[in-house]
């Protein structure tokens, strides 16, 4: 077998590393042109790194990628940033000043402050001047900026500089009694509201403690590129990652010692033994330009897997069986262990397995020279075997058949680098197209409707911010709330005989509240306000007499469809007599009287509550179980917080509904409707209305014609 074209292994040998990927993209390109499909070739290497410089390539290429880079979340600048800043207020916190103020120019440098360099430069040199040791921390002169001078110039922006003194102080106070999610919230600072099916009523106390400092965290990584309100541009990998990376450092934190309220050190604590023990927070989330794109993954990730056409690059002894650990063992959920040592069998395999995901063609390349003139050698293993097939290393100069110009590739590939390097945020993906893959599978609940359609909550783009990116926050004090409740309602109601007492369900209740991680405050707050409202309603739970019922009645899988739209949602009470359903809401906020609100507010909240049950009709009449035979007789709201009325009786903390066929039909079409717009993300421009319940109603309205 020799090393032609046609071969069905071909090993080239290039100058340097960067001319080994400009050729890989143009094979691509060509390969492509010859009618190949991109999902399936494969570019497998052994590590990431070298990865994302070749799909940085392919994409200024206009190559379609799909790449699931594995990362350790610990090791991404970004969540480094978090954790420094972190350590500085556990300084701040424990009165440490010394330590504190070594974090501190490092932190000022952060890029998404925004402060000016120059100032940065003054504070420094203004420090380093003063005569005591004191007088010598910057932390000293970051609450007094104004006071700053170098060679009789003050600095440009000193104000800056004391928010963030008084914003970094304000969080070691917190520190002391903040649970660590809420304190990782007023730093990122996403600027989203923490909303919930549960908090329609209350009152944030939460966010009554936070100052009106914004770090723009989240700005600056994250939101500023998603500012169009059309979503036609790209945004960079490095945003999505951001996002990825925040999700899984968060999930984690959640799964450690899930049922404790965790502070400051214990997160501090946590990293510490992550990064002692090199135990690595992996997000294995993907990305790319098309999830059927040119394949970009390591030896690790390839396996059991199998390409038409493989590209496996640098193919040099030091890189393939060199130092640095190649091996992972799982472990549960997010964390990887990485093992000590390894030996060159182990190097050995994992090289056979990158060799052998290829079913019909295998390019093998390798580059001769590092950038500071370094020669490098080939595998000995590699070469041996392929030279008992005849095959020899290839020079891409070697055949007139090769890619055009080849002999200017090193030109062409140091003229394409720089042009890649030169754009911020070079490695993009499509906004569109990331946001199509988070809508596979997608089914349209009531919550995501609602939040659609009101204008006041900020209409279609609060939509995609919070159902589509889901940036993390902590759960509300309220949320936390609302959840506990519905628990213990359901806690309760299962039961079918008089076997809990009232101190068991209370328990219940306490417990569940405070495995939500609160504040103290709205600990204590909540828990005796639930504790009063379900004593309230164990009391009155032999109203609920039907004996037929199911809780929380899930329809994930009861293929509830109107026309193309898919539906899902959770019923808190469904009972059933018969051909007749009943449904019940269970909620938490002000009972409601009747179904006309006396305040704005009061409108936009009753329209929700009727679209949810409206909702609720329709997905028990269309749905596989019931659809056929059953019709919703009888639909109404169970208020839960008794608290808010002086002498609560049960008449007083029901809200029925009679809904009409008019009704059914309009939300069923209106459904239809924006089910059809989050499919093909056409996110309509809703400037023209104003953020009220009667901008809402238009926007319906218009939705509608």
């Amino acid at each position: 077998m020799t090393n032609s074209d046609q071969s069905v292994i071909q090993y080239y040998q290039f100058t340097s590393e960067l001319e080994q990927y400009l050729w890989i993209t143009q094979k691509i390109q060509q390969l492509l042109a010859q009618g190949h499909s991109p999902g399936n070739l494969a570019i497998i290497n052994r590590k990431h790194k070298e990865l994302t410089t070749l799909a940085s390539l392919l994409q200024a290429a206009n190559i379609p990628i799909f790449y699931e880079k594995g990362q350790d979340v610990l090791q991404k600048p970004v969540v480094q940033q978090l954790i420094l800043l972190l350590k500085l207020i556990h300084s701040l916190n424990q009165k440490d000043t010394l330590e504190a103020d070594h974090w501190l120019p490092t932190i000022l440098s952060l890029p998404f402050w925004e402060l000016d360099a120059m100032d940065i430069w003054k504070l420094s040199i203004f420090a380093y001047q003063q005569p005591t040791l004191e007088g010598r921390l910057w932390f000293t002169w970051l609450l007094q900026a104004d006071k700053v001078e170098v060679n009789n110039q003050k600095l440009a922006h000193p104000e800056k500089f004391q928010q963030i003194g008084e914003f970094l102080l304000n969080l070691a106070n917190q520190a002391k009694y903040l649970p660590i999610e809420q304190l990782i919230d007023q730093i990122i600072d996403s600027h989203w509201p923490s909303w919930s099916d549960y908090d329609e009523e209350q009152t944030n106390t939460t966010k009554s403690r936070q100052t009106n400092f914004h770090t723009n965290f989240a700005q600056y990584y994250f939101h500023q590129h998603l500012n169009d309100p059309f979503l036609n541009g790209t945004i960079p990998i490095a945003a999505v990652d951001f996002l990825s990376n925040l999700r899984t450092l968060l999930q984690t934190i959640r799964q450690h010692r899930a049922k404790e309220v965790l502070y400051l050190p214990d997160f501090l604590e946590f990293i510490q033994l992550a990064e002692k023990n090199q135990i690595a927070i992996i997000d294995r989330s993907a990305y790319g330009s098309s999830n059927t794109g040119i394949n970009l993954l390591t030896a690790h990730k390839a396996k059991g897997l199998e390409f038409s056409v493989v590209f496996i690059p640098n193919c040099n002894q030091d890189y393939w069986f060199g130092k640095g650990r190649v091996d992972k063992l799982g472990l549960p959920d997010n964390i990887v262990l990485t093992k000590d040592q390894e030996n060159e069998d182990d190097y050995l395999r994992l090289l056979f397995v990158a060799i052998t995901r290829a079913k019909d063609q295998l390019y093998l390349t390798r580059y001769t020279t590092t950038e500071d003139g370094k020669t490098l050698e080939p595998i000995g293993y590699l070469e041996t075997s392929l030279q008992t097939l005849n095959i020899q290393p290839r020079q891409p100069l070697d055949s007139n058949n090769e890619i055009t110009n080849s002999a200017n590739l090193p030109a062409q590939a140091l003229l394409v680098w720089q042009q890649i390097t030169s754009q911020p945020n070079h490695l993009t993906v499509s906004t569109k197209s990331w946001l199509s893959d988070l809508l596979v599978n997608y089914q349209l609940s009531v919550t995501h409707l609602n939040d659609f359609l009101d204008l006041e909550q900020g209409g279609p783009l609060t939509f995609v911010q919070k159902h589509l990116l889901k940036f993390p926050q902590s759960p509300s004090a309220q949320a936390a709330y609302g959840t506990a409740m519905h628990k213990s309602i359901t806690f309760l109601l299962s039961q079918r005989s008089d076997t809990i007492t009232l101190e068991q369900l209370l328990k219940f209740f306490q417990d569940n509240l405070l495995g939500q991680r609160l504040h103290p405050e709205d600990y204590q707050r909540y828990a005796y306000l639930g504790s009063h409202n379900l004593t309230v309603f164990y009391h009155y739970r032999a109203n609920f007499k039907l004996t037929n019922y199911q809780l929380e009645y899930d329809f994930s899988n009861q293929s509830v469809q109107l026309g193309q739209a898919k539906l899902t949602g959770k019923i808190d009470y469904l009972a059933l007599t018969g051909i007749t359903a009943t449904v019940i809401d269970f909620k938490t906020g002000k009972p409601m009287s009747s179904w006309t609100g006396r305040t704005p507010q009061e409108q936009t909240k009753l329209w929700r509550y009727r679209n949810q049950l409206i909702f609720y009709k329709l997905l028990v009449e269309n749905s596989r179980s019931f659809g056929s035979t059953t019709k919703v007789q009888t639909s109404s709201l169970q208020f839960l917080d008794a608290h808010h009325l002086s002498n609560p009786q049960p008449e007083n903390l029901v809200l029925s509904a009679h809904i009409a066929e008019a009704e059914v039909s309009q939300l069923s079409k209106l459904i239809q409707i924006v089910y059809q717009k989050i499919l093909t993300l056409d996110f309509p421009d809703v400037s023209q209305y104003p953020p009220t319940f009667q901008g809402t109603q238009a926007f319906i309205t218009d939705l509608l014609k």
